[in-house]
Formats: structure tokens, C-alpha cells, sequence
């Protein structure tokens, strides 16, 4: 049911973006129609990096469709700086994200074109985090020793998270043609549905110490707010 609202979504958007913009839009026949494409900036996402490329294809003057694989790397690569002596096994990641998106350019001045566009994605990641959990049982038999002052008792533990995520986004961007290569800069707004399973924990039954939707790894389904941002360098042929 969800997935299915989901591609309801995408298909109003999609005419809503049809019917948009001026008609006089006009290319020359002798623009090139396909495109690969790098978003060099997955490399650095601190949550999901990954090596992600793509495969455009200019199907009208105004219609462009465009497709994404993205290969989730073990870390960001800043991690390597920052941190050059945690080890490989430390806060690994492990999946894939895929991403389909229809254009709808309305605008095209000299070397920039103006689009609207509408865009499905999915993603799965295994990865190695850590996050703050407080005691639900003071019985039960942790790895740790526990203070006896009645108090509530709060601690970090290091898990496996399996994480899926799928959504929908609306999206302006901009392109920077320079034949044969362009530049891409895009953002937007969509809705996500996240599930995460933990695994590998102290104790399954403690709650989190941060419930809130900006903890990426809290242990439920929940609908978030998605905000897309991202950069594309290309090569058309």
C-alpha cells in the first residue's frame, strides 16, 4: 500500500510537470541525448556514502529520464581523515541505492536549463553504528556494571542496523552545459518511509535516548521528511 500512494504520487507529479512551463523550449537536433553521470558528493554523506553514477536520456525537448545505482561504500571518506586509525570493522556500511527521476525542463538560457522533476528511490544498508540506550531492567544481566543509586542509567552500545528506505521527492535543478560535459545542482522536498532492525545489541528491550526522527537509526517504521540535495557531473554522447 505504501509503495503503491507512492507511485500515485509520482504519476500527478508527473503531468502536474507536463503541463508546466513555456512550449517554445526548442533544442537543436544536433544535441546529444545520452548522458552518464557522477555525484561525487555520496562520497562524503556521513550516514549513506556511496560511489554513485547514472544513465540520462533526453527522450523530447522538455522530457529527460534518468537512472541511478549507488554502491554504499564501508565510510565517507572524510572518516579517513579525521579518524585514519578506527578500524575497518567500526561504523562499516554495506548495500545499494537505486533512483529513477523524470524530468521537465522549462526554461533553457545559453549554457542553463531549468527543470522540474519527480524522483522514486530506494536504498538498503547493513551497517555498523553506535547509539546511546537507557536501561529498561536493572535485573538484567549486562556486560557492564550498573550503579546502585536508583537512578535511571543511559549507555552507548555499538549494533548492526538494517536499514530500508523508499520515497518519493520533488526536485528543481539546474544545468550548466558545456558540450560535451555539464554540471548538475539540485534540490527539493519529498516524504520517505524508513524501517530499521537492530541487531548485535546489549539489550534489545532498552529504548534509545534519542526517539526523535533525526536519529537515523532509531529502531522503528516511521514516515520522515525528505530534503534532497545533490550535485552531478556529466558526460554526454
Amino acid at each position: 500500500m505504501v509503495f503503491t500512494r507512492i507511485l500515485v504520487c509520482f504519476s500527478v507529479c508527473f503531468f502536474t510537470l507536463n503541463s508546466f512551463g513555456q512550449d517554445a523550449l526548442k533544442l537543436s537536433d544536433k544535441v546529444k541525448k545520452n548522458s552518464i553521470i557522477f555525484s561525487p558528493f555520496n562520497l562524503i554523506d556521513p550516514i549513506n556514502p556511496s560511489f554513485q553514477v547514472g544513465y540520462q536520456r533526453l527522450l523530447y525537448d522538455k522530457i529527460e529520464l534518468q537512472m541511478e545505482y549507488g554502491h554504499i561504500i564501508n565510510k565517507a571518506l572524510f572518516y579517513y581523515i579525521i579518524n585514519p586509525d578506527e578500524g575497518k570493522e567500526e561504523y562499516s556500511n554495506k548495500g545499494f541505492k537505486v533512483r529513477f527521476e523524470t524530468k521537465r525542463f522549462f526554461r533553457n538560457e545559453g549554457f542553463f536549463r531549468y527543470y522540474l522533476s519527480g524522483e522514486l528511490f530506494y536504498l538498503q544498508n547493513v551497517s555498523k553504528v553506535q547509539n546511546q540506550f537507557l536501561v529498561s531492567d536493572p535485573d538484567y544481566n549486562y556486560s557492564f556494571d550498573l550503579p546502585n543509586d536508583g537512578e535511571q542509567y543511559g549507555y552507548t552500545d555499538y549494533f548492526t542496523n538494517s536499514k530500508t528506505k523508499y520515497g518519493f521527492n520533488v526536485k528543481f535543478g539546474i544545468k550548466l552545459v558545456i558540450d560535451p560535459l555539464f554540471f548538475e545542482a539540485c534540490n527539493g522536498i519529498g516524504i520517505a518511509y524508513r524501517n530499521n532492525i537492530h541487531s548485535d545489541r546489549e539489550n534489545m528491550n532498552d529504548e534509545p535516548y534519542d526517539t526523535s526522527f533525526l536519529n537515523d537509526n532509531i529502531p522503528k517504521k516511521m514516515y520522515i521528511l525528505n530534503l534532497p540535495l545533490n550535485f552531478r557531473i556529466g558526460y554526454m554522447f
